[in-house]
């Protein structure tokens, strides 16, 4: 049975509080927990006290002195409930054993007597006190297992138990009553969320993962220990070992941050402990079945499965369910999934994310949140160094002020940890782990090394296999030089060992500044050159992005895809092509025009944007400027000269699109196979901006029996098939192949929405039927009715308006977050409303692609 470490002592009180509600003899009985008087007060339907039962569990044998003070106790409150309450009794439940004076009316009566109580007081007292109860917490836990089993056998009473006391500690801490009728709804509501749970778990247990307590062996725990201090990624079983160091004060501020707000973000630079604090705030604040990691595809459509599985997750709940989310750099995902849910009060969010993608996320606008940012100075540097000394006190040999200055007094907290437990900085173990490869001409090892480190700092991963074949090795002998990189805590497998990562993003960065940065004769370039046919395919757009942000340039891409001739998948092309759309983004702004936008921003502001020459949101005929041309020759004719003059200096507006025209019309001719459900939306945005950039002449061939199978595979989303369709009537493609698309997505809309009724002739008529069953149409917990009825009709909407309303009306909403927040942004200076202003005025940004304009 797990452990509810937050609530600590009192679970035996709950436990008892659920099996007097569970056996209780009628149903007019109302149960507060943490009530008025005692630990459970029971009222009958008169509103008059039944009961009134204190709950002890303490080590030693409970005496008279545990139940009195002098201020206030446990006989005084006797009296008062007794005064308005004539019949009710008293009681003390004890898990432990009692002494006589408690025992012994008599004896007690004398220890009243001694501290004070008058005779008629004593009386009373005597009158409505009876003998205590003693139980044990596995007979009550038996107990009421036993109950569910006989009452409740379609679901599984071991979760039941542990959620039903989660609900019972949630009703006490809202002073929430509780009777038998609000138990059997939460019992068939836990039903409910453990079939959903099933039903999510088995076909999203990579995407959505419950976070449980499991023991964990001496040997493990050496091993976790061993990875832990040497810097690599936390995980939670790291927590469930011990291994971290608890931080109190951030563990109480993320509290008070949920007290408040469902969604709390933890940021901070890379190595500051994110990830473990967040998991140390899980393993002490939730059970089991409650709190879940989700971990998010890149392909954006897979975010509406994920969605739809959280939606099954959240019902039937009135407890909260925590999620929580690592933000992996360059995707944005995790803010559709948020939005979604934020009015969702028993779902909780804690989301970690690093510094540059706190500080490059705009929030704000469609949920409220709560953040803390995560600064390692000298006094947590101190309070670390105070927690680590305590435990392992022979590993530190020096003062604290002896360690912060050899330290340097600066830096992450990974590094510090590691500098405690080592007596080195980590960079001087890697620097030297680096020089033991290189003095023993371990050559093949650091070209292992290089590719792994560069793509995980990158935000990537090596394909396995690929690397294996580029490098020429036997795969026997590479598998034992991977382990040996493996066993030094330079490197990891992941994914079932089909890809290699560096083990943590600070160890990467520090390993490529001595692989590359401190040695002149290795060229970079050469190493990103050879990646783009290494790295996992999911992963070339943020690794092109990051490419770029370190110089490597669009002419040295395309040298090398031309050189070896390299061929990839629909999901490769696609994110090849949205690296260079932005690529195209940051030149047009930062390269060629940079000191025009920063004119236009010394001018008016924040209303720069209006003297923009371009209007790339296609939503208006000709500029701002020239709309209101008017306007301004009264106000200010000045200006318009300024603008005029200034309108003359931009750069083409089709600059912004060249690298990916280049990369467009190179694929022209060429013959690419369906692979995976992935493919479908890769080809949508592939179709969609050939079309919407005139470049359909070079026709791309596609396997049209394939994509016909594919698309109506069932495991292909009705989303995927709906970016295609758009994508493929913005090229031109063939009608017939668009019709029988056209038929998929209506039966799989038809099925997924039960809709009995559906008519597309210029309007669109839609009936469809909502399952009430699987949710509580009164639970304002849940959003309430008519906001879950609205959200489904504008969902079936927004579903069918891509394959039906023509092309100029919209730009495709995939786009949303396939683009995000760019890598290539990072180290910009210029003020953020600069960037994201003229962003919005794009095709890249959310705010843009969202605009519709229906006929």
């Amino acid at each position: 049975m797990s452990a509810i470490a937050a609530l600590k002592g009192y679970r035996t009180q709950f436990l008892y509080s659920l099996h007097r509600i569970v056996f209780g003899v009628t149903d007019d009985y109302v149960y507060h927990i943490e009530g008025e008087f005692e630990d459970l007060d029971i009222i009958d339907n008169n509103g008059k006290y039944v009961e009134c039962l204190q709950v002890k569990n303490l080590s030693d044998s409970l005496t008279f002195s545990d139940l009195f003070s002098a201020k206030d106790s446990f006989f005084k409150r006797i009296i008062q409930v007794s005064s308005t309450n004539p019949n009710v009794i008293a009681k003390v439940i004890s898990f432990g054993s009692v002494s006589d004076e408690l025992s012994d009316k008599k004896k007690l009566g004398q220890k009243l007597k001694s501290k004070g109580f008058h005779d008629n007081k004593i009386q009373t007292i005597l009158a409505h006190y009876t003998k205590p109860m003693l139980v044990s917490e596995k007979s009550l836990y038996n107990d009421i297992v036993g109950k569910l089993k006989t009452e409740h056998p379609f679901i599984d009473p071991v979760i039941a138990v542990e959620l039903l006391l989660s609900w019972i500690c949630f009703s006490a801490e809202k002073q929430i009553p509780v009777t038998r009728i609000t138990l059997l709804q939460e019992i068939q509501r836990i039903g409910i969320f453990v079939q959903e749970r099933i039903k999510f778990h088995s076909q999203y247990g990579s995407t959505i993962i419950p976070l449980q307590v499991k023991n964990i062996d001496s040997d493990n725990i050496q091993l976790l220990k061993e990875g832990y201090i040497s810097g690599i990624s936390a995980k939670y079983e790291h927590i469930l070992a011990g291994l971290d160091v608890i931080r109190y004060d951030k563990l109480n501020e993320i509290n008070k941050a949920f007290a408040t707000n469902n969604i709390v973000f933890v940021h901070g630079a890379s190595g500051q402990g994110k990830s473990s604090l967040a998991y140390r705030y899980l393993s002490n604040n939730y059970i089991d079945g409650t709190m879940f990691e989700l971990k998010l595809s890149s392909n954006f459509n897979d975010v509406r499965d994920t969605i739809n599985s959280l939606d099954g997750l959240c019902k039937g709940l009135n407890i909260p369910v925590i999620i929580y989310i690592d933000v992996l750099p360059d995707n944005n995902h995790w803010n559709e999934v948020v939005k979604e849910f934020s009015n969702k009060s028993n779902l909780m969010f804690l989301i970690t994310l690093r510094q540059e993608t706190w500080n490059k996320t705009l929030l704000g606008e469609d949920y409220s949140f709560k953040d803390i940012e995560l600064i390692f100075d000298k006094e947590e540097a101190r309070s670390l160094y105070n927690s680590i000394s305590k435990n392992e006190k022979d590993s530190i040999n020096a003062s604290f002020e002896e360690s912060w200055m050899r330290f340097g007094n600066k830096g992450l907290l990974l590094e510090y940890m590691y500098f405690l437990n080592h007596g080195d900085k980590l960079k001087n173990k890697l620097g030297n782990q680096v020089l033991r490869l290189e003095t023993d001409q371990k050559i093949t090892e650091l070209k292992i090394l290089r590719y792994v480190c560069l793509a995980d700092l990158y935000n990537s991963k090596v394909n396995c296999k690929k690397l294996i074949d580029k490098l020429g090795l036997d795969s026997v002998l590479a598998q034992s030089y991977i382990t040996n990189l493996e066993k030094e805590y330079l490197l990891e497998h992941i994914e079932d060992s089909m890809y290699l990562s560096g083990m943590h993003y600070v160890r990467s960065e520090i390993l490529c500044e001595i692989l590359f940065d401190e040695n002149k004769f290795i060229n970079k370039t050469d190493y990103i050159n050879a990646l783009i046919s290494l790295v996992n395919e999911s992963d070339l757009h943020s690794f092109l992005l990051n490419s770029f942000d370190n110089n490597y340039d669009v002419i040295s891409l395309f040298k090398e895809i031309k050189r070896n001739d390299l061929h990839f998948s629909w999901v490769g092309v696609a994110n090849i092509l949205k690296a260079l759309l932005w690529k195209g983004v940051y030149d047009f702004v930062f390269v060629d025009n940079y000191l025009l936008f920063e004119g236009l921003y010394k001018k008016l502001n924040s209303g720069w944007f209006i003297g923009l020459p371009y209007d790339y949101s296609g939503t208006m005929d000709g500029t701002i400027y020239n709309s209101m041309r008017s306007i301004f020759k009264k106000m200010n004719p000045e200006i318009l000269v300024f603008f005029d003059e200034l309108s003359q200096k931009f750069s083409p507006k089709d600059d912004v699109y060249q690298y990916a025209k280049q990369w467009l019309s190179y694929l022209g001719g060429q013959t690419i196979d369906i692979a995976s459900n992935a493919d479908i939306s890769a080809i949508g945005i592939y179709c969609f901006w050939a079309g919407h950039l005139g470049l359909t002449n070079n026709k791309i061939i596609i396997n049209n029996p394939e994509l016909i199978k594919i698309a109506n595979n069932t495991n292909t989303s009705i989303e995927d098939i709906s970016e295609l369709i758009f994508g493929l009537e913005s090229y031109g493609y063939s009608k017939e192949i668009i019709s029988s698309l056209r038929e998929f997505a209506i039966k799989k809309l038809r099925e997924k929405y039960t809709i009995s009724y559906l008519n597309i002739n210029g309007n669109i008529d839609c009936i469809y039927v909502y399952n009430l069953v699987r949710f509580d149409v009164n639970s304002k917990e849940l959003g309430g009715p008519s906001n879950i009825l609205n959200d489904t009709s504008v969902r079936i909407l927004e579903l069918l308006r891509k394959p039906w309303v023509p092309i100029k009306c919209t730009l495709p909403s995939n786009l949303t977050s396939a683009y995000g927040t760019c890598a290539l942004f990072r180290n910009i200076t210029l003020l953020k409303y600069l960037i994201v202003h003229f962003l919005r005025y794009c095709y890249a940004v959310h705010q843009i692609l969202h605009i519709v304009k229906c006929r």
